[in-house]
């Protein structure tokens, strides 16, 4: 007996591949073991998610003992091998012949024997016919749910298959429900003339073609498909108007982007991942020329065109392509201070990524900001000399002021002395006060 090894000899390979060949793997007692795609399809089961199926159950029950005996002789005699043909009832309830020849191996990974069986339908033509029954029932199911508008008919335009959807298209403004057999061109009507008059152009064209077609039937717009041979004519038509709003809203909202983008004062540059630009705005055209005096202008090389001080940027184009890493760096050129940034927009139109390069004029806020850090070392000021100058004459004449409190009688020596103290140290504060005060507007104003 021939050593087999189930996966892995060519035999298997070439019995599994066939499209007209039947095969199977069992066990003595009948067990599937594997089996190829034909032998799934036209049987209906797969032992490697059920491994209860027996070979002789796929049978006639007259023909299931038969089977039985016929593997008990092959065991006693494997090289001699069995040929027998065998009758299946199907799901449709049709009868199907099957020629199989059964051969003896050893398997090579347990040495166990296995049945090898081989079968050719006695009828190709219900082989082919079963085989693509599925396919059939698959696009059935396609035909009849799609959305989509689908029509079959002769060159003479009479209806041979239609849809539910072709249905309540073409019965909008008739009273009868468009049938096989019905001629298309009767259903004329205000809401599909056009295509009407679409299709009439088609007649003329007696040869096979294939095309695609723009409709717009009132305010709705189609896309339709045509195919024809030399005895049917056939059409899918898809609505696309709501596709059609939503590519119009974003060619609008883009043109009000490029507008308010061409008024905006600052620079913006669009470019693509190979830094060539695609867009620039009028701010751009006026500040970003070459060193030759050569103007900005889309398909040209983005850093052919930055000043001196945006040259920062060069190290920095390979990670922004690449990586999508955002720059936000603020330059000082020509006596003013500019915020430059660079990142990553997607192309609602295209679905790809290009890159913004924008700069805004932030010298007003630059100026803002050092006006703050004056006023803030004024104030650190302000705060030190209250700490220290403001608070010396203040408790000289507290003091003062708790020594009068404390003496019922006092010399008029003493007194005058202590006036003296007061009125020095409140000359003092004065002073100190205002100077604390014209700091204070100095550094505001």
């Amino acid at each position: 007996m021939e050593l087999f090894n189930l996966k892995e000899n060519g035999l298997w390979i070439e019995l599994a591949k066939s499209e007209m060949l039947i095969y199977g793997a069992l066990e003595l007692g009948g067990r599937l073991i594997l089996v190829n795609d034909q032998f799934r399809k036209i049987y209906q089961c797969n032992p490697l998610t059920d491994d209860h199926v027996l070979f002789q159950d796929l049978f006639l029950l007259e023909e299931q003992q038969r089977i039985e005996q016929e593997f008990k002789l092959l065991e006693l005699n494997p090289q001699k091998g069995l040929n027998h043909v065998l009758t299946s009832k199907l799901e449709d309830g049709q009868l199907f012949s099957v020629h199989w020849e059964f051969r003896m191996y050893r398997n090579a990974n347990t040495l166990k024997p296995v049945i090898s069986a081989i079968g050719y339908p006695l009828s190709r033509n219900k082989a082919v016919k079963f085989a693509l029954s599925g396919v059939a029932h698959h696009f059935e199911i396609i035909f009849e749910k799609n959305p989509d508008i689908l029509v079959v008919m002769d060159r003479n335009y009479n209806i041979v298959r239609l849809n539910p959807s072709a249905k309540n298209f073409f019965s909008k403004g008739n009273v009868d429900v468009p049938t096989k057999g019905m001629n298309l061109m009767s259903l004329k009507n205000r809401y599909n003339i056009d295509l009407m008059i679409l299709l009439n152009s088609l007649s003329e064209i007696k040869e096979s073609f294939s095309q695609t077609q723009a409709l717009q039937i009132n305010e709705e717009f189609y896309t339709v498909y045509f195919a024809s041979s030399d005895q049917f004519i056939s059409f899918l038509m898809k609505d696309v108007t709501e596709s059609k709003l939503n590519l119009r809203k974003l060619k609008d909202a883009q043109l009000n982007l490029r507008q308010l983008l061409d008024n905006s004062l600052d620079t913006v540059i669009y470019f693509n991942a190979n830094l060539v630009v695609t867009y620039f705005n009028y701010e751009a055209a006026k500040n970003f020329q070459t060193m030759d005096g050569e103007l900005l202008s889309e398909g040209v090389d983005i850093r052919s065109f930055l000043p001196e001080e945006f040259k920062f940027l060069m190290s920095e184009f390979d990670e922004i392509v690449q990586k999508g890493k955002r720059i936000s760096k603020d330059v000082f050129i020509v006596n003013r201070w500019l915020r430059v940034n660079v990142y990553p927009i997607k192309d609602q139109e295209l679905g790809n990524f290009q890159f913004a390069l924008t700069a805004s004029d932030v010298t007003n806020i630059k100026e803002m900001q050092r006006q703050l850090e004056i006023q803030n070392e004024s104030l650190k000021k302000i705060n030190w000399r209250h700490s220290h100058e403001l608070r010396a004459p203040l408790s000289n004449i507290l003091g003062l002021i708790q020594l009068l409190e404390g003496s019922s009688h006092i010399e008029k020596a003493d007194f005058d002395a202590l006036l003296d103290g007061l009125k020095r140290s409140s000359e003092q504060l004065d002073v100190v006060i205002h100077e604390i005060v014209n700091e204070t507007y100095s550094s505001i104003g």
